[in-house]
């Protein structure tokens, strides 16, 4: 084989890799787009602020929930142990009794 034949495969190998990365790049774009809209749709976007919706809201109020007690800063994550778990905090370390599965 000639190595012009050559240089046309590797350049046409090429274009078809760059093509590839830039359709994963516009749909990417695209999805983005179709989520911006579905907020500015539902009334989550007020003149450019961006208003949380429930999700974020019940996020915040599960945190709230799950305050720790001592430092009042962190965040109670549970720690399971064999049939057991108890609850420690991510600031301050404190943590609760362990307790028996329900």
């Amino acid at each position: 084989m000639s190595r012009n034949y050559d240089k046309e495969l590797a350049l046409v190998d090429k274009l078809k890799l760059q093509n590839k990365k830039l359709k994963r790049e516009l749909k990417v774009a695209r999805k983005m787009l179709d989520r911006y809209n579905v907020a500015e749709e539902k009334g989550l976007i007020d003149e450019d602020v961006i208003v949380p919706g429930n999700k974020r809201n019940k996020e915040q109020e599960l945190k709230d929930l799950w305050r720790c007690y001592e430092c009042e800063v962190g965040v109670l994550k549970r720690i399971n142990i064999g049939n057991s778990y108890f609850r420690i905090c991510d600031k301050c370390g404190k943590h609760t009794k362990p307790q028996v599965f329900r």
